[in-house]
């Protein structure tokens, strides 16, 4: 009995000792002790920034709704889709860049055809662009070129001028 009585003795001392431990310790840290049923102050709202748009506006669309979406001819034949727009430095779309011809994507070409001269229809799941030409028009068009396309030739047509010739030359015959 005198060994449970030493170990229940230690034990009580051993808790008492830690809580004087911990008194001790918040009574050395300044200011009040925490309030732990305080909250915490609620954010801040998010401030717009100048300029900001907030949510899109009744009957504008965005890029992502263009973009891939079908390309549709006069006679309701599905003529490509929706590569890319032309967007001028102040923001207004002038075309559209149609990807057309191919297979699967692969070996279709780029056509851009004004804005003006396209109708976007959006039947609530898909939007469609039709475009007043035949598909055989719009493959046997003239391809878009992006500025990107443009550089690219230019530095290839550029590479290739300044590539040394390689046929050697002959050696001149001595007499």
């Amino acid at each position: 009995m005198n060994r449970q009585i030493s170990t229940t003795a230690t034990a009580v001392l051993l808790v008492a000792g830690l809580a004087t431990a911990t008194s001790a310790h918040q009574a050395r840290l300044p200011g009040p002790a925490p309030n732990r049923t305080a909250v915490p102050p609620a954010p801040e709202p998010p401030q717009p920034l100048k300029g900001q748009m907030l949510q899109q506006p009744a009957g504008t669309m965005l890029s992502t709704d263009l973009v891939g979406a079908s390309v549709k001819v006069g006679d309701q034949d599905k003529a490509g889709t929706v590569a890319d727009l032309v967007i001028t430095k102040d923001g207004k779309v002038s075309a559209v860049v149609l990807g057309v011809g191919g297979f699967l994507g692969l070996g279709s070409r780029n056509v851009a055809v004004n804005l003006e001269d396209v109708t976007i229809m959006h039947d609530g799941r898909k939007t469609i662009v039709q475009v007043n030409a035949t598909k055989a028009q719009l493959e046997k068009a003239p391809p878009f070129k992006s500025l990107a396309d443009i550089r690219a030739e230019q530095d290839a047509q550029a590479a290739r001028q300044q590539r040394p010739t390689t046929a050697p030359s002959a050696p001149t015959p001595t007499r």
